[in-house]
């Protein structure tokens, strides 16, 4: 390693200043080729404006904590082909996207007195009918289209009360059917006010 050349010789009476320590930082640092962690003290705190910073950061490159004030987040653009396998991508805005071979989330609901459809664990639901019931849906998204597969169990002539604002072809609910293991498909689309009911499929089995 090179030797450390001294520029100010501190005397009797002489007053050194953070200023003039700060020079003989830089000093010592460009006297020599590196600094190793070894050299600096475990408590020494060196000024970020000291930091030249080229290249790529590795994770293996860091050890502690960086202020979050340090770290600039960036948009990440997607060019040309790119494979992400098991990624969760939360309320990303996909603009034309070709989407090859995609599958629905198919989510089976839990019968009761009244089942609610929960729109964010899938547009997908189906549900076996064990009585009368009465249907819910939550976290519907403007523009959103959903599915909503009723079965009747082994006794059938099972019948639902419908959520409200469904917009229904003639302005009358569907009757469901009334065997016994046959299922009923209904489509929905919400424009942010109403559900635009279509009929799927009935008397499927």
């Amino acid at each position: 390693m090179a030797a450390y050349s001294v520029l100010t010789t501190a005397v009797t009476g002489n007053t050194i200043t953070a200023a003039i320590w700060n020079d003989e930082f830089d000093a010592v640092a460009d006297s020599v080729n590196s600094i190793t962690n070894a050299q600096v003290a475990a408590g020494a705190g060196i000024a970020y404006s000291k930091l030249a910073l080229t290249g790529a950061i590795l994770d293996a490159d860091l050890a502690g904590s960086i202020a979050a004030t340090k770290i600039t987040n960036t948009a990440v653009t997607l060019t040309d082909t790119q494979t992400l396998t098991n990624k969760t991508l939360t309320t990303p805005t996909l603009t034309k996207p070709t989407i090859n071979g995609s599958v629905q989330g198919l989510t089976t609901d839990t019968d009761g007195a009244t089942i609610t459809f929960n729109m964010t664990s899938a547009n997908v639901h189906q549900v076996t009918l064990a009585g009368n019931r009465t249907l819910a849906v939550s976290n519907v998204s403007t523009g959103q289209i959903f599915t909503i597969i009723l079965i009747q169990d082994g006794t059938g002539n099972r019948t639902v009360t419908w959520f409200g604002s469904i917009l229904w072809a003639g302005a009358a609910a569907p009757t469901l059917t009334s065997t016994a293991s046959r299922r009923d498909v209904f489509v929905f689309l919400y424009d942010g006010t109403n559900y635009l009911g279509m009929i799927g499929g009935q008397n499927l089995g």
